[in-house]
This record gives structure tokens, C-alpha cells and sequence, in this order.
């Protein structure tokens, strides 16, 4: 016996009427662009936290100066250097990954409603 099977867009296409398919075909993307927000609102937690657990304290830095000169500057270019990590991580994953993906879909979404409607 031979499995028949069917893409997505076959079984939307079945639905009937030009309305129903474009219908169905929103609520698809839709879910699309819930999932791309939710997994966008994920990485950002997942950074904030990544970014809570790695601050470098006073304390820390101390600890590894041999002496106290230079205190002040030790903790200024530590931190710095803490941020553009974090700032390079959210560039890397949110600006450089998700957001252009989102877009993409959501210009897809609206473009298609708007060359349809």
C-alpha cells in the first residue's frame, strides 16, 4: 500500500474557498510569529540571567590584583569588558538572528494579506 502524502499548503489548498485558505494560512504565520516573539523573549531572559550570574564584583577583582593600585581602573575595564560581552552576545543572537527572521515573516504575512485583499 502506497502512503499517500500531502503537504501543508495541499490540505490548506483543500479547505474551499479563497477566504478560508488565506484564513488558514494567517493562522499559520501567526503561530510562526508567536513562536519567533516567545523564543525572542527567551533568549532575552536567558541572556539577563547569564548576564546577573557573570558581573564582576569589587570583590572578585580584588582578589586576583597583586596590589591595591590601580583598584578603581582594574574595575572600570573589567566591566566594560563584561558589557560588550553581553552587548555582543545580544547583537549576535537577537539583532543578527531572530529580528531579521521575524521580519521577514511578518513583511511575508502582510504582504501576501495585502496582495490578496
Amino acid at each position: 500500500m502506497a502512503v499517500e502524502r500531502r503537504s501543508l499548503t495541499g490540505r490548506i489548498e483543500q479547505l474551499g474557498s479563497p477566504a478560508d485558505v488565506t484564513r488558514a494560512k494567517l493562522r499559520i504565520g501567526g503561530a510562526v510569529v508567536i513562536s519567533l516573539l516567545v523564543l525572542i523573549g527567551a533568549v532575552l531572559i536567558g541572556i539577563a540571567i547569564f548576564a546577573w550570574l557573570t558581573y564582576p564584583s569589587a570583590n572578585e577583582i580584588t582578589a586576583s590584583l597583586p596590589d591595591k593600585k590601580g583598584l578603581r581602573e582594574a574595575i572600570q575595564d573589567d566591566r566594560v569588558a563584561w558589557f560588550n560581552q553581553i552587548k555582543d552576545l545580544l547583537q549576535l543572537l537577537v539583532v543578527s538572528l531572530l529580528v531579521p527572521a521575524l521580519t521577514t515573516i511578518l513583511g511575508y504575512i502582510f504582504g501576501k494579506e495585502q496582495a490578496e485583499g
